[in-house]
């Protein structure tokens, strides 16, 4: 009934947060290469 249904609910969203959380040093690893990235093509067109 319902309660099963909310139940899968919130299973499918704490399976969603799970990912992130064990993703995460990946997930800000690439965020800082980014951000280094970028940086370092802004230096780049702007010595140009």
């Amino acid at each position: 009934g319902i309660v099963m249904q909310i139940n899968n609910a919130f299973d499918q969203v704490r399976s969603s947060f799970s990912v992130f959380i064990t993703n995460w040093t990946t997930i800000t690893q690439l965020r800082s290469i980014y951000k280094r990235l970028k940086e370092f093509e802004k230096n780049i067109s702007y010595k140009s």
